[in-house]
């Protein structure tokens, strides 16, 4: 018994020896492989009940177009006035006007449409420049405009835009046009001496 005690003792150190680092390799490689798997596990359950966070991109408000408050009082004001209120200042007719609702009345000068092929109307103001009050319509509007004739008076509703090569009026709505032609002193505006050679 005594010898093949030693006799397993002796192959199992010679196996050692010989094969020792081949199996300590062997069971650590296993031991990192298992480790690998369960912390794998781990994460997909982890992942699983995490809640999920959804990052949105902040938009920038868009700002309105400005529009009259209806409760304002509605500004009624001759095309002459208007006109001459601005050029006497600028900007304290901005104040006044710009951005508003208004009522003009005025002499129609042209009706036409521009390069945009948006109908308008130009009032006659001052006779001392080639400044006039320019009324901007929409296509929904170009049936009252057929109604509308030079020289005719006209009151208009707009939202005055202010100066700039004109005053100007947008979003304008036909309120009332005279019955017959008005008496207008064509020496004393250059614009009525312009268009009457256009004619």
């Amino acid at each position: 018994m005594n010898k093949k005690r030693w006799y397993i003792l002796a192959i199992s150190l010679v196996i050692i020896y010989f094969f020792g680092d081949y199996i300590s390799n062997y069971l650590l490689s296993a031991a990192n492989s298992i480790d690998k798997v369960s912390k794998s596990i781990e994460g997909k359950n982890a992942t699983k009940d995490a809640p999920v966070i959804k990052y949105v991109t902040p938009v920038a408000p868009t700002t309105p177009e400005a529009s009259p408050n209806p409760t304002e009082k509605l500004i009624r004001v001759t095309a002459k006035q208007l006109e001459q209120d601005y050029d006497d200042n600028q900007f304290t007719a901005d104040e006044e006007y710009k951005g508003k609702l208004i009522e003009v009345t005025g002499a129609i000068i042209t009706i036409d449409r521009d390069f945009d092929d948006k109908p308008y109307i130009n009032l006659a103001a001052n006779g001392n420049s080639f400044t006039t009050v320019w009324c901007s319509f929409d296509e929904s509007d170009v049936s009252s405009l057929a109604k509308a004739n030079k020289n005719y008076e006209i009151t208009i509703q707009g939202i005055c835009d202010g100066l700039k090569s004109n005053v100007n009026l947008k979003k304008c709505k036909v309120i009332s046009i005279s019955s017959e032609p008005i008496q207008i002193n064509k020496s004393e505006s250059l614009l009525h001496k312009y268009y009457g050679n256009q004619e």
